[in-house]
């Protein structure tokens, strides 16, 4: 007879079959990356198993930039809170970028201060361009950094991050316009 382990996950955390166990020939890993120790930047969330290893990883909020994707239907049914900022790469007509960007950013940094154990999940498709400006507009912000350091930084974590260049010039609009956004 096997002999039996603890389950790593908190008692109150249901676990969740994987490969043929859950009817599936194979599954693919998440792609995300911890920016922070509060923030992760990734892509869409794509199943309910990737819901369910934000949630193990103690996510408690999720900000959705993915265009026509306002619900993220595999957070159904938990705590988990929801933030749509719905973004094309290359959005910056009408100031549609700057308005989704800096409620992005707010949205962020209002999850993270309301409580120390707040965790942040930001992803659109592929967790390359929205998400990732999104990210470096917060660490302007909250750490004080140049758009270059910040930038750095999430591609020294996060190779494959290439924001599109209208979303930069979005932070910079926000950042000289807005004294909301300047750091601290």
């Amino acid at each position: 007879m096997p002999e039996q382990f603890a389950s790593p996950q908190p008692a109150t955390e249901a676990v969740l079959p994987y490969g043929e166990e859950a009817g599936e020939e194979a599954r693919k890993p998440m792609d995300y990356d911890w920016i922070t120790q509060r923030i992760a930047l990734g892509s869409a969330v794509e199943s309910r198993y990737d819901a369910h290893e934000l949630i193990v990883q103690g996510v408690t909020h999720v900000a959705n930039l993915c265009k026509g994707h306002p619900d993220d239907p595999y957070f159904h049914d938990t705590a988990i809170v929801l933030g749509y900022f719905g973004l094309h790469d290359g959005d910056n007509e009408d100031g549609v970028g700057p308005a989704k960007i800096g409620g992005a950013i707010r949205f962020v940094d209002s999850a993270l201060r309301a409580a120390d154990h707040h965790k942040v999940y930001v992803h659109c498709a592929a967790g390359i361009s929205r998400s990732a400006a999104v990210t470096v507009g917060y660490l302007m912000k909250n750490e004080g950094w140049t758009m270059g350091a910040a930038l750095r930084h999430v591609r020294l974590i996060r190779p494959c991050v290439n924001p599109h260049p209208a979303h930069l010039m979005t932070l910079l609009e926000i950042f000289n316009r807005d004294p909301d956004f300047l750091p601290g």
